[in-house]
Order: C-alpha cells, then sequence, then structure tokens
C-alpha cells in the first residue's frame, strides 16, 4: 500500500494487491484563517495514520486518524502541540 497526500485534495491509495488498485479518501478543507503554519502537517499525518495502524484499525479510520493530526498541526504555529488533545482511540 501507498499513501499519497495531496494537502487538502483527496488521498489516494494505491493498492497492489486489491481488485480495486486506487482508492480516493476526501479532505475536507479547512478555513483560509485556520492555515496557520503547514510545517509538520506530512509528518503529523504519518504519525496519526501509524498510531491507528498500530491499535488494528481500517484504513478508512487511520487516514482519519492522520488528516485529524495534519489539520490540528497545521492550525499552530511551528511545530507545537495543542494545549488539549482530544483525540481518542
Amino acid at each position: 500500500m501507498v499513501i499519497i497526500t495531496q494537502g487538502s485534495e483527496d488521498i489516494v491509495v494505491a493498492y497492489t494487491n486489491e481488485p480495486e488498485r486506487l482508492k480516493h479518501f476526501p479532505v475536507s478543507p479547512l478555513k483560509e484563517d485556520e492555515i496557520v503554519d503547514t510545517n509538520g502537517a506530512g509528518d503529523s499525518f504519518v504519525g496519526g495514520f501509524l498510531a491507528y495502524k498500530l491499535a488494528g484499525k481500517s484504513v478508512e479510520e487511520c487516514i482519519d486518524a492522520g488528516v485529524y493530526a495534519a489539520k490540528q498541526i497545521i492550525k499552530m504555529s511551528g511545530c507545537t502541540l495543542p494545549e488539549v488533545n482530544d483525540m481518542k482511540l
């Protein structure tokens, strides 16, 4: 499986062992005034995705977790964490 993120565009997941080789997952964009800094968004996506993957969640849930994590970082200046983490496994 290969995952391609494209900012606010669909996330594309490419499979080698599935009948449907490509799956697209829509990303709901942030409002322009919520975007502070995109530094670390990709790393945050990977962290959220892998945390859910290790917890045995579905690909869809893993992608949702990755998008959530990336959106939280994008709303912050620099690579800082929000004061409160409201994401639960």
